[in-house]
């Protein structure tokens, strides 16, 4: 984990399961923040499916690689440790 680092990720299972996850991470998160802007220094998370590009049809997004439940992250610069925690909280609870 380094600040600045972009990464992305599906979680296994449906688009319930990934908003599941995404709704633990927003209530219970110490260290990420739920937000549709990405690059500050605090770690940030999305799901760009349902949140910045919901408004384009679904084939075009999958067209664009932007699966339905394609997670997007953007590294700041919070302990690793406490962010590698909230994600495995947040994977536990699903």
């Amino acid at each position: 984990f380094a600040p600045g680092t972009m990464l992305t990720f599906t979680v296994k299972g449906s688009t319930k399961t990934t908003e599941k996850f995404i709704n633990h991470i927003a209530q219970n998160s110490y260290s990420i923040t739920l937000a549709v802007s990405l690059g500050l220094i605090k770690t940030l998370i999305e799901v760009p499916g349902l949140m910045t590009h919901s408004a384009v049809p679904k084939e075009k997004q999958t067209d664009s690689g932007i699966p339905a439940k394609l997670i997007r992250m953007s590294i700041g610069i919070e302990d690793a440790q406490d962010i590698i925690s909230d994600l495995e909280q947040a994977f536990k609870h699903i």
